[in-house]
């Protein structure tokens, strides 16, 4: 699966992970990239069947920073 997006207050290069929650936790998934200029990221994630929650995570000189989530259904 292809997932791709826009960041809004990121320094270009800065890491960006997707997460995925499981059992009420938040775990990386082994799927990462760096924002783009533009502010673009586009990444790729292998997913089981099912439906999952999925959000994209970054560490700036800020903090964390998590994106809105979103749910997927895999078939």
């Amino acid at each position: 699966m292809k997932l791709t997006g826009r960041t809004k207050g990121l320094k270009i290069s800065t890491a960006l992970v997707l997460q995925h929650r499981m059992a009420g936790k938040w775990t990386n998934l082994n799927a990462a990239t760096k924002a783009k200029k533009g502010s673009s990221y586009s990444l790729q994630a292998k997913l089981s069947k099912g439906t999952h929650v999925l959000r994209i995570a970054a560490v700036n000189g800020s903090g964390k920073v998590y994106s809105s989530t979103v749910t997927v259904k895999v078939s």
